[in-house]
C-alpha cells in the first residue's frame, strides 16, 4: 500500500457506491457516516479505498488515535490471540486478557482529587434466572 495520496477514481468511487446502496438497504438510517466510501485497507496515515484511491486518514476514530489504523504490534498481538480464541463474553465466562486490561487502566488513570471516583462495590448479583422471574431492583451503594 502507497502512503502517497492518490486517486484512481472520482470520491466515491463505483465500487464504493455499490456498497453504500447495500448499506443503506441494511442498515439503520440513523447510524450516521461522514464520507461514502468503503476502505479496503490501512496504513499509518492513510486509507486505501475498495477503488484504489489513497486518501489521507484526517479524522481517525477513537481506537485509531489510541493504537492506529494498522499497528504491526496490535496485529501481532490480535493474531496470537486469534489462535486461542476470538471472544467470550467476559460476564458470562472471564477471561485473563480482560483483567489484564483493566489493571493497566487503572495504573495509567489514577483517581484524584478532580477525577470521577472508581466504584469498587460489588456487582449485584444477576435478578434473572431460568428458574426465576426478576425479582426487586438491587440497592447498589454510591461509590465514594
Amino acid at each position: 500500500m502507497t502512503t502517497v495520496p492518490h486517486l484512481r477514481t472520482e470520491i466515491p468511487g463505483p465500487r464504493s457506491r455499490e456498497l453504500h446502496a447495500q448499506r443503506e438497504a441494511a442498515v439503520a438510517s440513523g447510524f450516521g457516516i461522514t464520507l461514502p466510501v468503503f476502505i479496503e485497507r490501512a496504513g499509518t496515515s492513510t486509507l486505501e479505498d475498495v477503488d484504489g484511491n489513497t486518501l489521507i486518514d484526517l479524522a481517525s476514530g477513537i481506537a485509531v488515535t489510541s493504537v492506529g489504523a494498522a499497528n504491526p504490534v496490535v496485529r501481532a498481538e490480535v493474531a496470537a490471540q486469534l489462535d486461542r480464541f476470538t471472544h467470550t463474553c467476559f460476564m458470562v465466562t472471564e477471561y485473563e486478557g480482560f483483567v489484564r486490561v483493566a489493571e493497566w487502566l487503572n495504573e495509567h488513570t489514577p483517581v484524584t482529587s478532580t477525577s470521577a471516583p472508581r466504584c469498587s462495590a460489588p456487582a449485584p448479583k444477576p435478578w434473572r434466572t431460568p428458574s426465576r422471574s426478576r425479582g426487586p431492583t438491587p440497592v447498589v451503594p454510591p461509590c465514594s
